[in-house]
């Protein structure tokens, strides 16, 4: 309810005309740091947080930032007999253009399904699969580092597939709201 409630605050206050994207010595957008979020999506699958790193310049309105995420992956039902959830593991690495409103691709690899066999009413097997994702969106950074992040794109599952109906490419997406502490 809370993070509803922040980027609808966000959102307002960056659609805002006394909001202009003037710089000012505390305009955090323009320095490079270390930032905190909570996400939900492939950057920490599937809830959870992340770590991300943010390296820009003062002059340029183009910049990189490198994540490191965990979640925890929910579990699945498999022939009526439900299966632990998993923690999940994503890094990667994101490229940015603007100051305060940025288009963001996104190159990352980590946990992208959870797949299952079940027989007899027993779980046989649980296996975390992991996978190379593309995808592109948009930030909004205000200038003390409050930030909003959302992202679409593909999954490519690498490694062994054993459920015959798993696809190796899975749609994604995520949804990042936090705040640079340095």
């Amino acid at each position: 309810m809370w993070r509803g409630g922040l980027v609808a605050v966000m959102l307002a206050a960056a659609a805002s005309p006394a909001h202009a994207q003037i710089a000012t010595d505390d305009d955090v957008t323009r320095t490079s740091g270390l930032a905190v979020a909570l996400s939900l999506g492939y950057e920490s699958p599937l809830f959870g947080g992340q770590l991300d790193y943010y390296v820009t310049s003062p002059t340029r309105p183009f910049g990189l930032a490198g994540y490191l995420g965990m979640g925890w992956y929910p579990g699945i039902t498999v022939d009526n007999t439900p299966t632990g959830g998993s923690l999940g593991l994503a890094f990667g690495a994101l490229g940015f253009w603007g100051r305060r409103h940025r288009a963001v691709v996104d190159l990352g690899y980590g946990a992208g399904a959870l797949e299952a066999q079940a027989g007899a009413g027993t779980i046989l097997r649980q296996d975390m699969l992991y996978g190379l994702t593309l995808a592109g969106g948009y930030e909004y950074m205000n200038p003390i580092g409050l930030f909003v992040r959302a992202t679409v794109g593909g999954t490519w599952l690498t490694g062994d597939i054993y459920v015959a109906n798993q696809s190796r490419v899975q749609p994604t997406l995520s949804l990042v709201v936090g705040v640079k502490i340095l």
